[in-house]
């Protein structure tokens, strides 16, 4: 896989610039170019190259960078060539052999045909035609929803196993397509296009295609099924809580922020606690914070009494900061007074950030799954392939 997999109108360009030029001009270019990138702290504007070019670069440094950003007519920015350079290497489009660029059989046929048998080959490699057929089969799609299958599909085949990897490798063929015309993008959802379709058809049968899309139909379904589930025991366990004995729900408060690593957590003293229910100590990096907690089970909003009166407390308890824990939510004031930079930190929980935490850390719930298995399709193309 190709990290930062280019748009090929991109690589086209560059491409045809590179096709004759000394390789040694290029990477003195390359050098002039990384060594001014900056900082994090010292951030570098690059997004007008014909003003970084001029005050940056110098004698044949800047005359190549300005010749290639000319040449391709603001396709190709210098600095912004490390993905083409990725894609061009890997796929053996150009070769260097003595020390001039010269286009491979390859290359020649990436430039004058874009559905050619060069870019059939790196858009199987490159993991391009299963993109293809995760959007055929769900025709509409956000980047979430065809992520897992992606996942999986790179797991099985890759060296990639961060997630964070496996986005970007998907968000960077899906500029790709879109480039093409093979997706189209309305807000976060991509669609499959008739041209993309089309594409699709020249390197899957239709049965293979259409045997995609019955087996996504059946799984939405039981993604269906379990949404309503989902949602069904959410009801049920804002319905345990809303009649829940107050002292209880303290100690329910106390096994959550137990099993969300605090330590030393205890419930106050149902009287003279001065709004505090709950006392914890938590690991913010290197620094130990002593953090009070008060509950709230009632089914009115929490009004912004309450969190002055919290962070009232919160010396007195020799705390760093405080929380408000609820079933029910709170009013606009009170949200509004805690973003006061001012006053003591304090957090506030309402009861679907509560319910969400109760089922992420399993206080109150039970996780259950059930797995089911999909063919592998390109594993049984690959085997007739090689035999």
């Amino acid at each position: 896989m190709t990290p930062l997999f280019p748009d090929y109108t991109r690589a086209r360009a560059l491409l045809k610039y590179l096709e004759g030029k000394p390789k040694a001009t290029y990477n003195s270019m390359m050098k002039a170019i990384w060594e001014l990138i900056g900082t994090p702290q010292n951030p570098v504007d690059w997004t007008d190259p014909d003003m970084w070019i001029e005050e940056r670069l110098t004698g044949e440094d800047k005359q190549f960078a300005m010749e290639m950003w000319r040449h391709s007519g603001g396709a190709v920015n210098p600095r912004h060539v490390r993905g083409s350079n990725f894609l061009l290497s890997k796929h053996k489009l150009i070769s260097d052999a003595i020390g001039i660029m010269q286009l491979t059989t390859d290359g020649k046929d990436f430039i004058a045909n874009d559905e050619g048998s060069a870019v059939s080959a790196m858009d199987e490699q490159e993991g391009i035609h299963k993109i293809l057929r995760l959007f055929y089969a769900k025709t509409s799609a956000k980047t979430a929803d065809v992520l897992d299958d992606w996942q999986a599909y790179l797991i099985a085949r890759t060296n990639y196993k961060k997630k964070g990897a496996i986005y970007t490798l998907l968000i960077d063929r899906i500029s790709n397509l879109l480039d093409r015309g093979y997706l189209s993008k309305q807000g976060h959802t991509y669609t499959i296009t008739d041209l993309g379709i089309a594409y699709l058809k020249l390197h899957e049968s239709e049965d293979e295609l259409e045997q995609d899309r019955s087996n996504e139909a059946m799984e939405a379904e039981v993604r269906k099924q379990v949404s309503g589930l989902q949602a069904h025991q959410r009801k049920q366990l804002r319905e345990a809580l809303s009649v829940m004995n107050p002292y209880h729900f303290e100690h329910l408060v106390r096994e959550l922020l137990e099993a969300m690593g605090y330590s030393d957590v205890e419930v106050t003293k149902m009287s003279n606690d001065g709004g505090v229910d709950v006392i914890g100590e938590i690991e913010v990096g290197i620094t130990h914070v002593k953090e009070v907690v008060q509950v709230k089970r009632k089914a009115t909003n929490v009004s912004v009494s309450v969190v002055n009166q919290l962070r009232g407390v919160v010396p007195l308890h020799n705390a760093m900061r405080g929380t408000i824990i609820t079933t029910s939510d709170f009013t606009k004031s009170a949200i509004n007074s805690v973003n006061d930079a001012r006053g003591v930190p304090i957090t506030l929980i309402d009861g679907d950030k509560l319910i969400d935490l109760m089922i992420d850390f399993e206080v109150g719930t039970i996780q259950r799954s059930f797995d089911y298995f999909v063919v592998d399709d390109e594993y049984f193309n690959n085997r007739e392939a090689v035999i």
